[in-house]
């Protein structure tokens, strides 16, 4: 489990270029601190994750920073995908 977990935070936040620092509290657009480098022949990373008890959607593509949308809630209370 150890290895799965490490290759997910090598995607994560290797790829993309996302770090985090020291509060998820920040403004989300401060978590992209570098341009995202992805393997030849991807043309984009997604994903969506829970940051500080809300869930983002990430993007990143090569050669450019990646952005952290805030997935709004819908009148349910459930996130739309």
């Amino acid at each position: 489990m150890t290895n799965f977990g490490a290759t997910l935070a090598a995607v994560m936040l290797g790829m993309t270029g996302l770090d985090f620092g020291d509060s998820l509290a920040a403004d989300p657009s401060a978590w992209a601190t570098r341009v995202g480098s992805l393997p030849a022949g991807w043309e984009r990373l997604t994903f969506g994750a829970w940051m500080g008890g809300r869930r983002y959607s990430v993007e990143s593509r090569h050669d450019k920073m990646p952005t952290v949308t805030l997935m709004e809630a819908d009148a349910g209370g459930k996130d739309e995908l």
